[in-house]
């Protein structure tokens, strides 16, 4: 039983600490926002969703690239961005509002 409550115990310190962190890192970006959308440090997860995106120039597939909306020279990650080049675009925000297909070009 005292097992249970450490872990218990543990697991509600490093979800403290994940939340205090996260903010923090939130805050530590120097990375100018684009149409709005910041670029944190963490993924966030009040909103996730996940989208594919297909372009066609001339009836021909158009490649999504990859690492779109990262900076790693700055240590973040726009809330709309991708990780590989298959169309999916990430979008995970701290808080819900729209998203156009526009702001992903601005990004």
């Amino acid at each position: 039983m005292i097992s249970g409550i450490r872990f218990a115990a543990a697991s509600a310190v490093m979800l403290i600490a994940f939340a205090a962190t996260s903010q923090t890192q939130r805050v530590m970006s120097d990375a100018a926002p684009i149409a709005g959308i910041s670029c944190d440090a963490m993924e966030s997860q009040r909103m996730h969703i996940h989208q594919h995106l297909s372009i066609l120039d001339k009836g021909k597939p158009v490649t999504i690239p990859q690492n779109i909306g990262q900076r790693p020279e700055k240590r973040c990650l726009y809330w709309l961005h991708t990780h590989t080049p298959d169309g999916i675009v990430h979008i995970e925000a701290p808080l819900n509002r729209k998203f156009t297909l526009g702001d992903f070009f601005a990004i």
